[in-house]
């Protein structure tokens, strides 16, 4: 499973195993901020631009761009009032 490979339960001993993965999958799906939680929204963020045909290109923020313009405009701590009133 490391390698990537696609494995099958053969044994009782696998099926418990894979059965304890999955019910703990289940749990985690409920837990704020875990890796199964970030898996169930991947796959409805992928549900719905299949389902809306949304466009392909979306701007991404990240830490890298702290000094790109658009940040630094949304993170500038003054005339906050005047960009709400715009």
């Amino acid at each position: 499973m490391t390698d990537g490979e696609r494995v099958q339960p053969e044994t009782e001993q696998e099926k418990l195993c894979f059965k304890l993965i999955n019910d703990l999958d289940h749990v985690n799906g409920h837990v704020s901020g875990s890796i199964t939680q970030k898996k169930y929204m991947r796959n409805e963020t992928w549900s719905l631009i299949s389902y809306f045909v949304v466009p392909s290109w979306f701007i991404a923020f990240s830490p890298a761009d702290n000094m790109h313009p658009i940040s630094l405009y949304f993170a500038d701590t003054r005339n906050i009032q005047s960009r709400v009133e715009t």
